[in-house]
Protein backbone atom coordinates (compact mmCIF):
# COMPACT_ATOMS: atom_id res chain seq x y z
CA UNK A 1 0.00 0.00 0.00
CA UNK A 2 1.23 3.69 -1.10
CA UNK A 3 2.14 6.48 1.59
CA UNK A 4 -0.15 8.59 1.92
CA UNK A 5 0.83 12.04 0.23
CA UNK A 6 -0.50 15.92 -0.01
CA UNK A 7 -2.15 18.43 2.42
CA UNK A 8 -3.54 16.87 5.46
CA UNK A 9 -6.97 17.52 3.78
CA UNK A 10 -6.18 15.32 0.92
CA UNK A 11 -4.51 12.68 3.11
CA UNK A 12 -7.35 12.61 4.99
CA UNK A 13 -9.71 11.91 1.80
CA UNK A 14 -7.34 9.54 0.27
CA UNK A 15 -7.14 7.36 3.72
CA UNK A 16 -11.09 7.81 4.13
CA UNK A 17 -11.20 5.93 0.17
CA UNK A 18 -8.55 3.43 1.89
CA UNK A 19 -10.63 2.52 4.69
CA UNK A 20 -13.94 1.58 1.93
CA UNK A 21 -11.42 -0.78 0.11
CA UNK A 22 -8.77 -2.31 2.21
CA UNK A 23 -8.34 -2.92 5.71
CA UNK A 24 -4.70 -0.96 6.69
CA UNK A 25 -2.04 -3.15 8.29
CA UNK A 26 -1.07 -1.63 12.05
CA UNK A 27 2.53 -1.48 10.10
CA UNK A 28 1.04 0.79 7.33
CA UNK A 29 -0.74 2.94 9.98
CA UNK A 30 2.16 3.21 12.28
CA UNK A 31 4.50 4.39 9.34
CA UNK A 32 1.49 7.38 8.38
CA UNK A 33 1.69 8.34 11.79
CA UNK A 34 5.55 8.96 11.54
CA UNK A 35 5.52 10.89 8.34
CA UNK A 36 2.96 13.22 9.36
CA UNK A 37 4.74 13.90 12.95
CA UNK A 38 7.99 14.16 10.73
CA UNK A 39 6.21 16.81 9.11
CA UNK A 40 4.79 18.40 12.39
CA UNK A 41 7.81 18.43 13.55
CA UNK A 42 9.05 20.43 10.43
CA UNK A 43 6.33 22.67 10.46
CA UNK A 44 6.56 23.49 14.19
CA UNK A 45 10.55 24.69 13.31
CA UNK A 46 9.39 27.18 10.69
CA UNK A 47 6.65 28.49 12.92
CA UNK A 48 9.10 28.97 16.39
CA UNK A 49 11.44 30.94 13.74
CA UNK A 50 8.92 33.14 12.02
CA UNK A 51 7.33 33.79 16.23
CA UNK A 52 11.31 34.69 16.88
CA UNK A 53 11.93 37.12 13.95
CA UNK A 54 8.40 39.03 14.55
CA UNK A 55 9.78 39.16 18.68
CA UNK A 56 12.33 41.30 17.14
CA UNK A 57 10.51 44.48 15.96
Amino acid sequence: MDDLRGTAEERAEQLARLEDEDSPTPEWIRRQLGLVLEAWGRDEDVLDVEAEARQDY
